[in-house]
Order: structure tokens, then C-alpha cells, then sequence
């Protein structure tokens, strides 16, 4: 065959990487909790998925020490820190340069800019127990869900409840929706690390044996309820040797919580953390005879599944997300119970075997949920919309 005999082919440029950016914010905190975890950790595994030089992550001050990405994965735009940041220092921002495709981990989308954008909705609480919020608070949820699903080419649930409320409060249909579940680090997990263990009992001064509470003290997270099961539990079984301790920071309308936990008949047995670092939570958690998350409302609820990794009993409520993200390695009672919360504790407490069970089906449970595949499936997505932006441009 002579060279004039060989096919010839369009010659083809090479194409540069779609850039991906991201508004970092949440998971530049030295306090992460929920929402600062998802974007912690969907950044961690997303980082190295990622071409060089498409990742694009956007802040409104430097890095911190423990940041989850440093510049061998991505490309930092550190702006003015500004009243409205959003709408202003990153809205300007991405209409100078825009990257292919924008993920907003919050409701928090710049109105006006020229590139896709996705959004990741974590619940709308807001909507349906809005007495739970400051007036403000409620507001500003509520106008920024609406832009953020109404502006958004593409929307990420953090569950199926998510996804459900989603069609059900603002009319998204399902198609515009992928739900991508939480996932949970190797640092949780069952295996004892002693020193850690000793170095947190004397840290925080816990008792031999507790029941665990992990998040926000907030009035949804139905502390008070906790509360006044731990009392209940403790009259119906007065042998029990366990304490409650309660570990998170601070939100909106908690000084109820406070004046509940002090005064108790039970104060002495009630210990209120504060805010507990990523690095003292796994031991924690494997400390724990049972945890107990008993929200009136969850859109996803990560520390259950990072109990059931430490091998540590759950009970959760049984409504919103967390039935589907238990699935049967919990004990799930009604929120609004105090009767029920008791019940579902002293079950675990008083019964080995029935513990022991459920610790098992918990890690294999725990075992469904991974930072990497919600990574994946994010990525995908940002990357579908990127190329259609791209191809748009080529036009």
C-alpha cells in the first residue's frame, strides 16, 4: 500500500480539560461539621480524579492547615472576603473567567454568570419546621433554595427523602435530580486505638459507659426529647451504669438544650461536650454503648453511618432520611416519643446479643457508603454538563 492508498483523517486539535470549580467555603473551617464534611470530603476524593489543572476551587481566605486539596490538585482563587461574597467577589469572578461548569456544595448561587451550574440540596428543614429557625435564618434558606433549583442545570440530593422533597416542596421533577449519598472515612472504624481512647477519656473526662449524641445542638436535632428519654430509661432502669453525652457545636436557638440538660434530674449523668474535633470523633464513637440521633429531621445523617463504621449500635428516628440510610442495622423509633427513644435505648442497652447484632449489621452497612463512589458520581455529572457547555462555545 502506497502512502496515497492510506485514509486521511480531519487533523483534530487537542482538546484542553473542562475546569471545574468549586466554592470551597464549607470545607475551609477549622469547626467542620455536615455540610462542611460533605464538601471536606467530596473535595478529598475528587481531587485526584480530576485532570491537572480542572479543578478550580474558589475561597474567601487562605487555605487552612487541613485544608483537603493543596495546589498539585487544583487551582486556588482566593477572593476578597466581603459582605454577600457570593454575589458579589464570586459572581464577579466567575463572569470574568468561568470555568466549564460550577458546583455549588449550598444554595448558594451567584445570580447572572454565563456557565453551568450544579447544586448540591442537603434538606429543606426549613420549609417544614421552620419554628426551629431564627426568623432570618428561615428567610434566607428559603429565597436561596428557590434560586439555587430555579438557576441549577443540574441538582444533587444527598438522599432519596432529599430528592423526594425536592419534587414535593419546589415541584423538581426527579430527572433534574441524581441523589449522591454520603459517604464515610477510613477514619471510622472499629478497630481500637488505645492511646486515642486514653487521651480522650482524659481529655473530656467521660464516664466508663455512655450513649452518644453527634451534631449541632440545634432545636431540630430533638435533644430535649433525648434528654428526657435518658431520664426515663434511667427511672425504668436504675442500674444502668450509663451517662449521656452530648458532642457538637452550638446553633440557633440551643439555649433550650442547655436549661433541659441543667435542669435534670439526671445533670449529673448529662455532659455537654461543645465541639469535638475529626480527630477525637472515631474514638468517641467506639466509645459509645449505643449513639443515638433522633432528629425530627435528617437529609442525610452522616454519623450514623460513621457509628455503625466504629462498630458502635445505632438508634435513629424513623423519618426522613434516616430509615433509608440505616436500613435494617438500627433500631428506629418516633421522634416525638419520648416512650419510644427510651424503649429503643434500653433495648440496646439491656439486651447483649441484640447488641452485638446490631453492631455487626452495622459495619457491613456502613461498608455500602463511600466518599470515592459519591466522588464518581459527581464528577460524571460535572463533567456531562462541562462538555455540553464546551461544545456549546464551539458552535
Amino acid at each position: 500500500m502506497s502512502l496515497n492508498d492510506i485514509p486521511t483523517r480531519p487533523l483534530r486539535l487537542a482538546r484542553r480539560p473542562p475546569v471545574i470549580g468549586v466554592d470551597a467555603r464549607a470545607a475551609n473551617s477549622e469547626r467542620r461539621a455536615g455540610i462542611g464534611t460533605y464538601c471536606c470530603e467530596l473535595l478529598r476524593a475528587i481531587g485526584p480524579l480530576c485532570r491537572e489543572g480542572t479543578l478550580r476551587v474558589y475561597l474567601d481566605h487562605a487555605p487552612l492547615a487541613g485544608f483537603p486539596l493543596d495546589a498539585d490538585y487544583a487551582d486556588f482563587r482566593i477572593l476578597p472576603s466581603t459582605w454577600a461574597w457570593t454575589q458579589r467577589a464570586l459572581r464577579s469572578e466567575l463572569r470574568r473567567d468561568p470555568p466549564d461548569v460550577f458546583l455549588a456544595p449550598t444554595m448558594q448561587v451567584p445570580f447572572g454568570v454565563p456557565c453551568p451550574i450544579a447544586v448540591t440540596v442537603h434538606d429543606l428543614a426549613f420549609f417544614d419546621f421552620g419554628q426551629y429557625f431564627t426568623w432570618r435564618t428561615r428567610l434566607r434558606s428559603v429565597v436561596q433554595a428557590r434560586h439555587a433549583v430555579r438557576r441549577a442545570d443540574h441538582i444533587f440530593a444527598v438522599s432519596e427523602s432529599a430528592r423526594d422533597e425536592l419534587a414535593r416542596k419546589l415541584g423538581i421533577p426527579h430527572e433534574r435530580v441524581t441523589v449522591t449519598p454520603h459517604g464515610v472515612s477510613a477514619a471510622f472504624t472499629s478497630i481500637q486505638d488505645e492511646t486515642a481512647s486514653f487521651e480522650l477519656r482524659s481529655t473530656y473526662r467521660l464516664p466508663e459507659k455512655y450513649i452518644l449524641y453527634v451534631g449541632r445542638l440545634q432545636p431540630r436535632k430533638n435533644i430535649e426529647r433525648l434528654i428526657g428519654a435518658f431520664e426515663t430509661l434511667l427511672m425504668s432502669h436504675p442500674d444502668l451504669p450509663h451517662d449521656l453525652v452530648v458532642a457538637g457545636d452550638k446553633g440557633w436557638l440551643c439555649d433550650q438544650i442547655f436549661q433541659k440538660a441543667q435542669s435534670s434530674a439526671c445533670s449529673d449523668r448529662i455532659h455537654l461536650l461543645g465541639f469535638v474535633s475529626a480527630d477525637h470523633l472515631p474514638s468517641l464513637m467506639r466509645g459509645a454503648d449505643v449513639f443515638a440521633l433522633v432528629s425530627l429531621w435528617e437529609g442525610f445523617g452522616i454519623p450514623v453511618i460513621e457509628a455503625m463504621a466504629c462498630g458502635t449500635a445505632v438508634v435513629a428516628s424513623n423519618c426522613s432520611s434516616l430509615p433509608e440510610v440505616a436500613g435494617d442495622a438500627a433500631v428506629l423509633v418516633d421522634p416525638y416519643s419520648v416512650e419510644s427513644i427510651a424503649a429503643g435505648l434500653a433495648a440496646v442497652l439491656t439486651q447483649d446479643q441484640f447488641r452485638a447484632d446490631l453492631e455487626a449489621r452495622g459495619r457491613e452497612r456502613a461498608h455500602k457508603f463511600s466518599w470515592q463512589t459519591t466522588a464518581e458520581r459527581t464528577l460524571e455529572v460535572l463533567l456531562r454538563l462541562a462538555e455540553g457547555s464546551t461544545t456549546k462555545s464551539r458552535r
